[in-house]
């Protein structure tokens, strides 16, 4: 079993690369969709699934609008 933290580069670039294949466009799809990533690691809390969400937005790979609507860079 993986034991990377949400803040791990690698991992944070592997949940960007599947995100923007799936695009989801809503915050609570965002989440189920990490979820789902790591269902068959033993699965991911809702704490680390968040932390992974601010990983992404600071890294640029995702915007969070005001109204929890997710848009993708260029």
């Amino acid at each position: 079993a993986s034991t990377s933290t949400p803040s791990d580069p690698e991992l944070v670039q592997y949940v960007a690369d599947r995100l923007k294949k799936l695009k989801p466009s809503k915050k609570e799809a965002l989440l189920n969709s990490i979820g789902a990533m790591f269902q068959f690691q033993g699965g991911i809390s809702d704490a680390d699934k968040e932390k992974l969400l601010s990983e992404l937005v600071k890294r640029h790979h995702i915007i969070v609008t005001e109204n929890n609507r997710i848009r993708y860079p260029e």
